[in-house]
């Protein structure tokens, strides 16, 4: 059943205080966990297996890797510490680490008395590693002579395991899933091992202002993100090369990276718009488009148009992937309107919090004969954070707030608790900075180690997707807009297989008894809208 084109949805709570919409989301083909997993085996990798019990999707998502399910996992991936994950995992009832076998492998030993064979492949930087006891094998992708490298991670966790197939196969996709999920990874993985299958069978090559992948985000902190990802996939033995385009850089250094080959160009909406209409970047070598983190696209005044020239003016087989952690109503009809034919790949953590938060209610209306105004409100939540970083200092904080107003005085006030910033450190994250300045503040936050507290105070520019590694602490000041949001920011937090973490949620007046029904509904794992499917 599906909805008319123009028609209102609203969301709601019903009785029981549930999240709700008002009409279905319109049904497409989609990919479940226990069909998407038995299927992978069409890889032009060969001989890869992927099996999976027969388990409830429930028992997927709490899943630590892939691992505590699976049989065989599709791929091995060497490449620095910023990419790996939680390596354990169950094959064949015994538990065994894939990554340290691959590396006793590469060292020409064996593991536990049980050899393991490395098998070549035709794929440049790939090989298979098969157990010789059990016959059971893993690819492994990218690889360095240096065997005192960091063992390999695992292209695992469930939306990346489910997502691998339909992306190799070129079709496209919708891919959502929670944040710290691993999104990002699993879509550039299958991309880019398509790239370099095309070069290996002549088909396509690198080529100067035409690039083959367009990765476009919201922000320009996410677009870097992307390219450290790319960088670090590109060092590990499978080379490519990115570049990013955003504002806030000097253009001419952009352009003259155009004029060198380019094989995936990330850039921000408006940024890339220019450089189309301008003649900078041609799209007839294109063969993907990633929209990450589409449901913020979607808001951004100039990505209509942006979408509507990338559909006019690349090839028609261009293949295109939405990926999104949230996937409201509205947003999801747009997308199938245009692209009917997508896949839906939706991991069991969509639209929903991780397990390993634990989310507290501060009720900061103050006392009911104390006047209900702005000032007041602002008062106690100030007090109430200050008494949270009194009783429970820790390394990391993110504090989000609604206005850039409001997140400079929450700068003031923290700096009054340590005048001396000698314990305290305060970056700002929001749009009256500048770019550069943003971006220096975010590097900062994610990998000075430092013995001091550090609190980034931002607008929801933080929550769009950037994968904070270690935060301790979320602090919603002022509560979210909508439910989608509330998503994001909490998400910041308790992030990937084993990430645990707390989220602080002020309230005043009627959003108390909102945000306890939103927590509720976590507790019960409830997705806070309504997941699409078949």
């Amino acid at each position: 059943m599906g909805i008319k084109k123009g028609e209102k949805v609203d969301y709601s709570l019903n009785q029981s205080g549930d999240l709700v919409e008002a009409s279905p989301y319109r049904p497409i083909k989609q990919t479940s966990p226990n069909t998407a997993l038995d299927n992978i085996s069409g890889s032009p990798l060969r001989s890869i297996e992927y099996r999976i019990g027969r388990k409830e999707t429930a028992a997927l998502r709490e899943m630590e890797v892939a691992g505590a399910q699976a049989g065989i996992l599709p791929l091995l991936l060497r490449h620095p510490a910023s990419l790996r994950g939680s390596l354990s995992l169950s094959c064949g009832g015994a538990r065994r680490s894939w990554a340290a076998a691959a590396a006793t492998a590469e060292g020409g030993g064996g593991e536990e008395g049980r050899g393991y064979e490395r098998v070549p492949m035709d794929t440049p930087g790939a090989y298979r590693l098969v157990d010789r006891a059990t016959g059971r094998s893993v690819i492994v992708w990218g690889g360095t002579d240096d065997v005192s490298m960091p063992s390999p991670a695992v292209l695992s966790t469930t939306t990346r395991a489910m997502a691998y197939r339909p992306v190799l196969e070129g079709k496209s996709c919708i891919i959502g899933d929670q944040s710290g999920s691993g999104k990002t990874l699993a879509y550039l993985c299958p991309v880019v091992q398509n790239l370099r299958k095309e070069e290996v069978e002549g088909l396509h090559r690198s080529s100067p202002r035409n690039p083959r992948v367009v990765v476009l985000t919201p922000t320009a902190e996410l677009a870097s993100q992307v390219l450290n990802n790319c960088r670090s996939i590109s060092k590990s033995g499978v080379p490519f090369r990115s570049m990013v385009a955003t504002g806030g850089f000097r253009q001419k250094t952009q352009l003259e990276s155009l004029d060198q080959e380019l094989d995936v160009l990330i850039a921000t909406p408006g940024r890339f718009l220019y450089l189309l209409q301008e003649g900078f970047v041609q799209l007839n070598n294109l063969r993907c488009v990633v929209l990450d983190e589409v449901d913020i696209l979607y808001g951004e005044e100039s990505f209509e148009q942006v979408l509507h020239q990338l559909i006019t003016v690349a090839p028609l087989t261009t293949q295109y992937l939405f990926v999104t952690a949230t996937l409201p109503l509205d947003i999801y009809n747009k997308v199938v309107e245009t692209f009917p034919d997508c896949e839906l790949i939706m991991g069991p953590g969509v639209h929903r919090t991780s397990s390993r938060l634990e989310e507290i209610l501060v009720d900061c209306s103050g006392d009911d004969n104390e006047e209900k105004n702005p000032e007041t409100a602002f008062s106690n939540k100030k007090s109430a954070l200050v008494k949270i970083i009194e009783e429970s200092p820790v390394r990391k904080t993110i504090i989000f707030c609604n206005k850039i107003e409001t997140c400079r005085k929450v700068e003031n006030a923290l700096r009054r608790v340590d005048r001396k910033a000698s314990q305290i450190k305060v970056l700002p994250f929001h749009a009256a900075l500048d770019q550069q300045q943003r971006i220096a503040n975010i590097k900062e936050f994610l990998n000075k180690q430092t013995a001091d507290s550090m609190f980034l105070v931002c607008t929801d520019r933080a929550s769009r997707g950037i994968d904070f590694a270690n935060v301790n602490h979320v602090v919603l000041f002022d509560y979210p807009r909508d439910p989608s949001e509330y998503v994001r920011r909490v998400g910041r937090t308790a992030r990937g297989a084993s990430g645990n973490g707390k989220a602080f949620v002020f309230a005043v007046g009627k959003q108390v008894s909102l945000a306890r029904r939103v927590m509720e509904r976590n507790i019960k794992g409830h997705p806070l809208h309504d997941v699409p499917c078949v």
